[in-house]
C-alpha cells in the first residue's frame, strides 16, 4: 500500500524520491541509497533485505540481469515485491510482481518513474506523472512533492472494497550533484524529509519542506564555509522569517 515517484533532474545533476503509504515509518523501510547515487525502493510486502541487495549489487557493478537473477534467486516471495530503481544517471528500472494487491502497476517515462501498490486504480499513477511532467523547471523536491499530492487526491491507496487508507508516513529525498568543490554554489545540495507517523502524511511533509526549504543552504554554508557560517541562532531570525522555530533551550 505504497505510492511512490523516482525521477532525475538532469540540469541540477540531481536525482530523488518521493514515497507515502498506509504504513509506519516509510523513510526507513522502502528507499536505500548507494554511494555514488543510485536510488533504490524495495515496497510491497516490503522487505528490506532486497533493497540493501541492489544497492550492494549496483556498487559492485552488477547489471540488471544478474541483480534480477539475484532477487529471484534470494526472495522465495518476489512475486510479492515492487522494486524500483533509479541509477545516478537517470536510467530507470522497475518490477512489480504478479501477487502485489491489486491495484497495482508502474509506469516508466522520459526522466521519471511512477508506481504503487493498493492502489485505488491506475489514475493515482497518471496523476502523479502529470503532476511531475507539468511541473517543469520547478527544483526536483518540489516536484516530487506536487506528485505525492496528486497521487493522493487521485484517490491514493484503496482496497479491494474501495475502502480508502490514508497515508500515515512519507518521504521525500533528493541526492545533489557528486563532489566537495563548489557544494554551496549548487541549487540544492540535498534534501531528506521524513514523517514517521501523521494521520495526514503528505501534508504534514509539505509543511516540513515549506518550514525546511532555507535549511539545506545553511548547512552547505556550514560544512563548507566555516569560518563565514553565522550563528544558528541569528541565521534563523534573518532566513526563517514565520517559519523559525522555537528557540533552543539553555538549562
Amino acid at each position: 500500500m505504497t505510492f511512490t515517484i523516482l525521477a532525475h533532474d538532469p540540469d541540477a545533476d540531481q536525482v530523488g524520491i518521493g514515497i507515502a503509504t498506509a504504513s509506519l515509518a516509510v523513510g526507513g523501510l522502502c528507499p536505500f541509497t548507494t554511494l555514488a547515487g543510485d536510488i533504490v525502493t524495495s515496497q510491497a510486502f516490503a522487505r528490506p533485505e532486497l533493497g540493501l541487495l541492489v544497492a550492494r549489487m549496483l556498487s559492485d557493478g552488477a547489471d540488471m540481469a544478474t541483480i534480477e537473477q539475484a532477487l529471484t534467486a534470494a526472495d522465495p516471495h518476489i512475486g510479492h515485491r515492487q522494486i524500483g530503481i533509479i541509477h545516478r544517471d537517470g536510467s530507470l528500472h522497475a518490477f512489480s510482481g504478479p501477487n502485489c494487491r491489486p491495484w497495482s502497476g508502474h509506469q516508466l517515462a522520459e526522466g521519471h518513474l511512477v508506481m504503487g501498490n493498493f492502489l485505488a486504480g491506475p489514475q493515482v499513477l497518471d496523476a502523479m506523472g502529470e503532476a511531475f511532467r507539468m511541473s517543469d523547471g520547478e527544483p526536483l523536491a518540489e516536484r516530487l512533492l506536487q506528485a505525492l499530492e496528486a497521487g493522493r487526491d487521485a484517490g491514493g491507496q484503496a482496497d479491494a472494497l474501495g475502502r480508502h487508507h490514508t497515508e500515515r508516513s512519507a518521504g521525500v529525498k533528493v541526492i545533489g550533484p557528486g563532489g566537495i568543490a563548489g557544494f554551496v554554489d549548487a541549487a540544492v545540495a540535498s534534501t531528506d524529509l521524513r514523517v514517521d507517523m501523521h494521520d495526514r502524511a503528505v501534508d504534514e511533509l509539505r509543511r516540513l519542506y515549506t518550514v525546511l526549504a532555507k535549511v539545506p543552504a545553511y548547512n552547505a554554508l556550514r560544512s563548507s564555509r566555516p569560518t563565514e557560517t553565522p550563528g544558528l541562532a541569528d541565521w534563523e531570525a534573518e532566513n526563517m522569517g514565520e517559519h523559525k522555530p522555537p528557540a533552543a533551550r539553555t538549562e
